[in-house]
């Protein structure tokens, strides 16, 4: 299995407890996943983490919105709440 990272639950624990930095850092340094497998079916996959790039805290909503009508003229019906 070229280019994939498997390993069987007992050694990952074992590799866990001994060294588990080392298999993250190997995870996050190839980009490829880590499959953890139980009894021939997979049971975990650890993927790389993933940066998102940084989202503006003013401006984040501009142009999705639309006026509809005039927002300034006087409403052409009284609301019940008003009366």
């Amino acid at each position: 299995m070229d280019g994939v990272f498997v390993l069987e639950t007992n050694c990952f624990e074992v590799v866990c407890q001994v060294c588990g930095h080392i298999v993250y850092e190997r995870v996050e340094r190839t980009k490829t996943p880590l499959t953890v497998i139980h009894e021939g079916k997979a049971l975990v996959i650890i993927y790389p983490a993933t940066t998102q790039a940084a989202r503006p805290t003013f401006g984040a909503m501009k142009g999705s919105g639309e006026i509809l009508g005039d927002l300034i003229a006087p409403v052409a019906e009284l609301w019940e709440v008003l009366e």
